[in-house]
């Protein structure tokens, strides 16, 4: 939290949880560690238990752990404040190091943009989030316009400003790839 400020702005009934997509990203940067360029992608991922980070006081000890023969990982974390404290597994998975790979294919933004123009309001998205008790910062309010059309979203993404001279330091930053995945909660709220 100290280190990475942008923390505070994920919130789960006032409690600071670290995000999930903080678990993808510590993962993949794990596995390039380990595997270097024979990582693909993580896969089978789980995730067992939140991560609730203290408002003050001491931080917990965070830990990766990689077992290179199965290409497996966990996230774990236990109290600094209590000696006899045992590790928590918060999230696992798989890092695919088989040569294993999507191919992927350039689009053509302005035809999407033309195809997916029904303009969906934000706002009210956030708003469904907090009332479910996830109180998003600023920093985790990344999706500026939404648009859909039948099953296709079209979403505008914006990196907060204050993020602007860390990004460089993250595969894909987790307020970013959070906001990716608001866009398929407000496709389905679009739908209901």
């Amino acid at each position: 939290r100290r280190i990475d400020p942008y923390i505070d702005d994920h919130r789960v009934d006032d409690a600071i949880i670290f995000p999930a997509t903080g678990h993808l990203e510590i993962a993949t940067a794990a596995a390039r560690h380990a595997f270097g360029g024979d990582f693909n992608f993580l896969e089978d991922v789980n995730f067992e238990s939140a991560l609730f980070l203290p408002d003050d006081g001491a931080m917990y000890d965070v830990k990766v752990e990689v077992s290179s023969e199965e290409e497996k990982y966990w996230i774990l974390s236990r109290d600094t404040s209590n000696p006899d404290a045992e590790w928590i597994k918060h999230s696992n998975g798989k890092m695919n190091v088989l040569g294993d790979q999507f191919t992927s294919h350039a689009v053509n933004l302005t035809e999407i943009q033309e195809r997916v123009n029904d303009r969906l309001p934000v706002q009210p998205m956030y708003l469904e989030l907090k009332k479910s008790g996830l109180q998003y910062g600023p920093i985790f309010k990344a999706i500026k316009n939404l648009w859909v059309v039948d099953q296709e979203i079209l979403g505008k993404i914006e990196l907060h400003e204050s993020l602007e001279y860390e990004v460089e330091k993250y595969n894909l930053h987790p307020s970013v790839l959070g906001a990716c995945l608001h866009t398929i909660f407000a496709a389905k709220k679009s739908t209901d």
